[in-house]
């Protein structure tokens, strides 16, 4: 005969193959696992042996003692089998979800089938996260760091990098960031390219909370190409920021200034009035044609001419001084006649 131990309608169960009828006593027989319906037999099943084998199946009494009930296949029912069918004695398992623990000591008594399980019968959590490993999605979480359902990292603002990690929390959503889960700042100027409206600013320039060059004097070059800071306002100042009495020119070795220019003097008198803390440096320049210290006396003479204007336009003569510099500052290349012409020249420099 052979005896089995076999997954019964919940219970474990074991089976006896008995021939025509029982046997008062049970020869040697071999014990093995029958193959389930749907899931493995349960782990809770014990070898019969010795004085167990020598029982007679139909010793009802004994086995129930043992704590095993005898059941019908055909009926389902736990009357005696007869005569010339096999008998099956089972008992209820203690361990409902399988995972190898007795109900009565399992902490967790739904663990899904095949989830590998502590001494309590919970899943297993090797990083401690709260999320048992089979249904962990991001397993070695370090200690202590908050995750979700899927016992991945919390990434509260949907950037892709762990709020754990994140040095910049809170970036708006869609926002490109760095592996700090800070925004990009691509040209390094201290704020984001989201934020930038100026981006590619060169490095090392001072920028405002929009990530724009500085122009403090408001004169429209900024200030890291202005060659000419604290310009006074309302001043007109050329590509390198600095004020110029624009359209404003001398005729070759003359420092007499023509009629049709006084009225870009007269502004330049307007805006020394409504500047009354600025005092002004007349410089007068020249191209270079001509002889280097002719040229020099030329830009001093022109220089002058223009301070004496202004001091009859009522600007007190202590705010202006006058210097000629001659051909030694071109702005132009004096290979050209409208470069020569932008040469010849005179600037007003504020003084500090």
């Amino acid at each position: 005969m052979s005896i089995k131990v076999i997954a019964a309608a919940g219970a474990l169960c074991l089976s006896m193959g008995l021939g025509a009828a029982h046997a008062d006593g049970i020869d040697g027989g071999d014990i093995s696992w029958m193959p389930p319906k749907v899931e493995p037999a349960p782990m809770h099943c014990k070898r019969v042996t010795g004085d167990q084998e020598r029982q007679s199946t139909s010793n009802y009494s004994w086995w129930r003692t043992k704590g095993w009930n005898q059941w019908h296949p055909q009926t389902s029912k736990t009357n005696l089998a007869m005569a010339g069918t096999q008998c099956y004695f089972c008992k209820e398992t203690p361990d409902c979800d399988r995972d190898g623990v007795e109900d009565k000591k399992d902490k967790c008594p739904t663990t899904p089938y095949g989830n590998k399980v502590d001494k309590d019968g919970c899943g297993e959590d090797s990083d401690g996260d709260g999320v048992p490993d089979i249904e962990d999605k991001c397993p070695g979480t370090p200690k202590g760091v908050k995750v979700n359902a899927d016992g991945c990292p919390l990434d509260s603002d949907g950037d892709g990098v762990y709020d754990y990690l994140d040095k910049c929390p809170g970036t708006p959503a869609g926002v490109t960031v760095d592996t700090s889960g800070c925004p990009i700042d691509t040209d390094g100027d201290g704020v984001a390219d989201y934020l930038d409206r100026c981006p590619g600013t060169p490095a090392g320039v001072d920028v405002d909370v929009k990530g724009c060059p500085l122009d403090k004097d408001g004169d429209g070059v900024l200030d890291y190409m202005d060659k000419c800071l604290g310009t006074p306002k309302g001043a007109t100042v050329n590509e390198l920021g600095c004020w110029v009495l624009k359209g404003v020119h001398f005729s070759s070795g003359s420092a007499a200034i023509q009629g049709r220019y006084h009225g870009i003097l007269n502004q330049v008198a307007r805006v020394l009035r409504n500047n009354a803390g600025v005092t002004v440096q007349v410089e007068g320049h020249t191209d270079n044609v001509g002889n280097s210290d002719l040229n020099k006396r030329l830009s001093d003479r022109r220089a002058q001419s223009v301070r004496r204007y202004l001091v009859n336009r009522g600007i007190s003569s202590n705010r202006l001084s006058a210097v000629g510099y001659g051909m030694e500052r071109p702005i132009a290349s004096n290979e050209s006649a409208a470069g020569r012409a932008s040469n010849r020249r005179v600037e007003l420099t504020p003084i500090q």
